[in-house]
């Protein structure tokens, strides 16, 4: 999913990119980088206490 968002927004043009819709985009693809960072982790911890 978040790789689908990111060639998305990088195949926006610039001036897109750097709009209101854009930046909210960004941050979007960001907060799911934060989330599977997250469950990689909880994952990991599961894992370590199996």
């Amino acid at each position: 999913m978040q790789e689908d968002e990111q060639d998305k927004f990088d195949n926006m043009p610039e001036g897109l990119q750097e709009s209101e819709r854009g930046e909210a985009m960004q941050e979007a693809i960001d907060a799911i980088e934060t989330a599977c960072g997250s469950l990689d982790d909880a994952i990991d911890t599961l894992q370590e206490i199996v």
